[in-house]
């Protein structure tokens, strides 16, 4: 799996590409709380446009890992590539453990939810 990154003057997005695989997006995820911590960003997009679907334990296993290494980001807004599946237990999972995390279908909403005060 792939991480590029595009800097805003609101926020930082992370654009995935690849396919899907625990430790593909555990690593992804440790590169975007890298790059967040580089560039102190605070609220991150992150643009989920790979190929194949996370079974629900893995997604238990990557919310609660993104909630611990992106802990220093305000925000964080993920938004679904074309034919992903949007899953809110993943969410959740990240909320319980601290993280404000909203899962969209697609990048419009998640940017207003992103930028929103709050």
């Amino acid at each position: 799996m792939d991480v590029s990154f595009e800097e805003s003057p609101t926020h930082l997005t992370a654009h995935l590409s690849g396919t899907y695989s625990l430790a593909g997006m555990l690593q992804a995820i440790d590169v975007m709380a890298a790059e967040c911590g580089k560039r102190n960003a605070k609220r991150l997009a992150v643009d989920v446009s790979i190929s194949g679907d996370a079974p629900l334990a893995d997604r238990y296993e990557y919310a609660s890992h993104a909630a611990s290494a992106l802990r220093h980001v305000r925000k964080c807004a993920a938004y679904a590539g074309p034919g992903q599946r949007v899953e809110p237990f993943t969410q959740i999972v990240a909320r319980n453990r601290g993280l404000s995390l909203g899962v969209f279908c697609d990048r419009q909403d998640a940017l207003a939810w992103l930028l929103a005060e709050g």
